[in-house]
C-alpha cells in the first residue's frame, strides 16, 4: 500500500526539504554548492530570476514592492515585474516591462550583478543593492540578511525540484532589513522596512512540461521526495477533500509574510488538484537568531475565491493553513487586502494550456506557533502569489465528505463541470441508509 501511495504521490511532491537548514546543496555528483558560488546566472539554464520583495513606510504611508529579474529560453524573452502597492489607497502601479528580447536583461556568473534598462541589482550575501527606475518612478533599497540563506530540499533530493519532467533550484533569504529611497513626482522619502530575496534556476517549461530532460536526475528526486514525505506523514482517509482543474500540479501557492516580532515565514504548495485537503508543499518558519523550523504535515483550504470570467478560472483571496511536526504546531489565516495585479501570459507553446496567470497581493496574517510549552501570537503582512497553468478544460470540481463511526459510515460527493456544464450530486450512507442523487444543467450550458 505505501508502495501503491509512493507512485501515486511522486509526480507531485516538489517542494520538500529536511529537518536541519544548511547553507549548502549537493550536485548529485557529491559536491557542495554554496550560495556563495551560486549567486550569479547558471545561464543557459531554461529559466532564472532574482527577486525582492519588501513592506516599508515612506512619507508615513504603507508601501510594499514585489520585483524579479528574469529571463527564460521557452519563448524566449526578459522580463522586469516590478509592481509597487499603496497599502493605504488599496491600489497599486504595474511598473514592470515583459516580454522583451533576450539580452534585455544583462546577467554576470559570480556576485550577483544584473541590469535592465535603468533598473539594476548588485551585491553577495549579506548586502544586496537594488535600484529600479520605471515611469517616473525611482526606487533604491539596501537588504542586509539577518536570516541565513535557504535551498529547498538541500539534503534531501540533492537540492533537485521536479516540474513536470523538468527541474529547478530554489533558494530564498525571508528576513532581511530593508533601507533607502524613493521619488515620486521629483519627491524624494525615505524607506524603511522588512524584506525578502531568492534565486530560483532549472531547467523545465510549460508549454512542455513532459518533454526532454536529465531524466535519471528528476527521478530520482521524485523518488527521494516521495520517500521523505511519506516518511512524515501518517496516510489515512480525510473527513473532507475537494479537488478541482484549477489547481492543477503546474501551478502553486506562494506566500511571504514578515511578523510583529520579527519572525518571517515562507510558504510554497505544489497544488495536485486539492484546494481542501493535505499540501504537498513546505513551511519555514524562520526566528531572528536564524534557525528554520520547518513544517510538511500541513492542512491547506481556501476562504474566499475570486472568478475570472474570461479564462473560467478560481483562485484564492484567503487561505488557511494548519501545520505540525512533532509537538509543534502552526495556524495561519492569510488575507489579500489590495487591488490584486495580474500578470497573464498567453503565449505558451501548448494546445492543452489556454494561459499562466500570476496574481499578486499584500495582505496580512493573523495565527499562532505554539510548542507544546508556549504559544506565540503571530500577526504581521503577506505577500500571497497564486499561480495557475490553466487548461482549455475550464473550471471543474469535486467535493468529497466522509464519514466513520460514531457519525455514521458513508460519503457524499457534488462534482460540476463547466466544460459540460453539469452538476451533480450524490449521497450514499450505510449507516444509517440513505441514497440521495441529483443532476442539474447548469444555466448557460
Amino acid at each position: 500500500m505505501r508502495l501503491l501511495l509512493l507512485v501515486l504521490f511522486l509526480p507531485i511532491i516538489l517542494l520538500l526539504q529536511c529537518i536541519q537548514p544548511s547553507f549548502f546543496l549537493h550536485d548529485g555528483n557529491g559536491n557542495n554548492l554554496s550560495w556563495e558560488e551560486n549567486e550569479g546566472d547558471h545561464y543557459p539554464c531554461k529559466r532564472e530570476w532574482w527577486n525582492v520583495d519588501a513592506f516599508f513606510v515612506a512619507n508615513k504611508k504603507n508601501w510594499s514592492v514585489t520585483a524579479s529579474f528574469e529571463y527564460e529560453m521557452e519563448t524566449p524573452a526578459c522580463n522586469l515585474f516590478l509592481t509597487l502597492f499603496d497599502h493605504d489607497n488599496g491600489t497599486y502601479y504595474d511598473l514592470g516591462s515583459y516580454g522583451d528580447k533576450m539580452g534585455a536583461l544583462i546577467h554576470e556568473k559570480g556576485d550577483v550583478n544584473l541590469s535592465y534598462n535603468n533598473s539594476w541589482m548588485k551585491g553577495k550575501y549579506p548586502d544586496y543593492f537594488v535600484h529600479f527606475e520605471r515611469k517616473g518612478i525611482i526606487i533604491n533599497m539596501h537588504y542586509h540578511a539577518i536570516s541565513p540563506p535557504k535551498f529547498v530540499a538541500d539534503n534531501i533530493s540533492n537540492g533537485i525540484l521536479p516540474m513536470g519532467a523538468g527541474y529547478y533550484v530554489y533558494g530564498f533569504i525571508p528576513y532581511c532589513i530593508v533601507e533607502g529611497n524613493i521619488s515620486m513626482n521629483g519627491r524624494i522619502f525615505s524607506i524603511n522596512g522588512k524584506g525578502y530575496y531568492e534565486h530560483v534556476w532549472g531547467n523545465w517549461t510549460y508549454g512542455s512540461p513532459f518533454g526532454k530532460t536529465d531524466s535519471k536526475k528528476v527521478l530520482s528526486a521524485y523518488y527521494r521526495l516521495g520517500k521523505w514525505w511519506l516518511s512524515h506523514h501518517k496516510i489515512s482517509i480525510p473527513s473532507s477533500l475537494t479537488l478541482a482543474t484549477d489547481n492543477n500540479m503546474f501551478g502553486y501557492d506562494w506566500v511571504w509574510a514578515t511578523f510583529s516580532n520579527n519572525w518571517s515565514l515562507f510558504y510554497g504548495n505544489v497544488l495536485f488538484w486539492i484546494t481542501k485537503g493535505p499540501a504537498f508543499g513546505i513551511l519555514y518558519l524562520a526566528m531572528p537568531n536564524g534557525k528554520y523550523i520547518t513544517f510538511s504535515n500541513i492542512h491547506h483550504e481556501y476562504g474566499k475565491m475570486v472568478y475570472v470570467e474570461k479564462y473560467d478560472v478560481y483562485y484564492p483571496s484567503e487561505i488557511f493553513i494548519k501545520a505540525k511536526e512533532g509537538t509543534k504546531k502552526l495556524y495561519l489565516h492569510f488575507i489579500m487586502t489590495s487591488k490584486v495585479h495580474a500578470y497573464i501570459d498567453t503565449n505558451i507553446s501548448s494546445k492543452y494550456w489556454r494561459a499562466i496567470a500570476l496574481w499578486e497581493s499584500p495582505g496580512i496574517v493573523k495565527g499562532y506557533y505554539s510548542n507544546g510549552s508556549i504559544n506565540v501570537s503571530l500577526n504581521g503582512k503577506c505577500e500571497i502569489e497564486p499561480d495557475r497553468q490553466i487548461s482549455i478544460l475550464g473550471h471543474g470540481e469535486l467535493n468529497m465528505n466522509f464519514f466513520t463511526l460514531p457519525h455514521g459510515i458513508g460519503f457524499d460527493m457534488e462534482m460540476v463541470s463547466h466544460l459540460l456544464g453539469i452538476q451533480f450530486e450524490m449521497e450514499i450512507h450505510l449507516f444509517p441508509p440513505k441514497t440521495r442523487f441529483y443532476f442539474y444543467i447548469l444555466r448557460g450550458a
